[in-house]
This record gives C-alpha cells, sequence and structure tokens, in this order.
C-alpha cells in the first residue's frame, strides 16, 4: 500500500485533528488512535511506505465521522490506523470510490454525490500553503457525538493508557467506574 509523502507528514501544521486532502493517498489513514471512533486491531499485515522510503505498519482499522463547516458531516470507513503518521490523510480515490465526486475549484475542494448534480455540490477543504484541507469547525475530539466515558477520561487525562483508567475511581473522586 502506498501514500503519498508531503509537507503534512513532516509536521508542518501542529493540529493533530487537521486532515489533509491528499490525491496521492490510496487510503485515508492517522496515526492518532484518538481520531477514529471504532478500530479494530490486529487485523492488518500491510505496510504503509511513503515517499522516503520509510515504512510503517498498520496496526488496524477503522472510522470516524467529521462535522465539515459547511454543514453535514463525512463520514469514512477503513481508515488505516498507522502509528508514526504524523498527519491523518483523506484519500480523494477513496471518497470517490464510495461515490462521491470531487474537484477543486479557485482554491476548494467540491463535493457532490454521484446522481446529484455540481450545483448540489458542497466546499469540503480549502488550500492552504502547499495542501488542501478539510473544512471542520471545532478539534475532532469535540465534534463527537456518540463518545464513551472510558474514552471521555481518557483524553481529560492527557491520554492515559486505558488499562490505568479503571483505578482511577480509587484515586479521584467522582469519576464513574471505567472498564
Amino acid at each position: 500500500m502506498n501514500g503519498s509523502l508531503s509537507s503534512a507528514l513532516t509536521g508542518t501544521f501542529d493540529d493533530d485533528s487537521i486532515w489533509v486532502i491528499d490525491s496521492g493517498a490510496s487510503r485515508h489513514m492517522t496515526g492518532e488512535y484518538g481520531q477514529l471512533q471504532t478500530l479494530s486491531k490486529g487485523i492488518s499485515s500491510h505496510l504503509v511506505e511513503l515517499g522516503v522510503k520509510k515504512s510503517y505498519s498498520v496496526k488496524g482499522i477503522g472510522s470516524t465521522s467529521l462535522e465539515l463547516e459547511t454543514g453535514g458531516s463525512i463520514h469514512l470507513n477503513n481508515i488505516l490506523y498507522v502509528p508514526g503518521l504524523k498527519k491523518n490523510l483523506l484519500s480523494n480515490y477513496c471518497l470517490e470510490d464510495k461515490g462521491d465526486r470531487i474537484a477543486s475549484v479557485d482554491g476548494k475542494i467540491i463535493a457532490w454525490g454521484k446522481g446529484s448534480s455540481i450545483k448540489d455540490a458542497k466546499t469540503i477543504g480549502i488550500h492552504k500553503g502547499r495542501l488542501y484541507m478539510l473544512l471542520t469547525p471545532l478539534p475532532q475530539d469535540l465534534v463527537h457525538l456518540d463518545i464513551t466515558p472510558c474514552k471521555l477520561w481518557h483524553r481529560s487525562y492527557g491520554h492515559l493508557h486505558y488499562k490505568v483508567l479503571p483505578s482511577l475511581n480509587h484515586m479521584v473522586t467522582r469519576i464513574p467506574e471505567l472498564k
């Protein structure tokens, strides 16, 4: 599996919730566990090869939903979880493969459904620097509608390991019993 290398992978942008719209990526990918709402670990033995001739192991496949600044949301399936990847990559190819039509016009990425007209297109991304970024109004962690208490406390305590969370209610008051 190949993913393209862009300045997004070298950490040019600081926000982990940014999704770079990448016309060279063969799949949606993230290195940030917290970006995924669902994750099936260990079901893949694939490697992602980047343009710098470095390979990263795929540790799982997940999905998420992202709110768009222009209204509505975008649901992504089959996102490769690739620890070590510096930025989240949104694959044009995968969007088109699921039936969306994608175009870049005047510094914007627009999308519309296969059966609809370009008049129904929504802006999903904008040109920033030398990259196209998905337009999301808030950091990803604030967009989840169905976040579990375990994920919430994991994020609240600076991404404390999940195995430690059940012992928190013995150390801190008013924390529910977590599994």
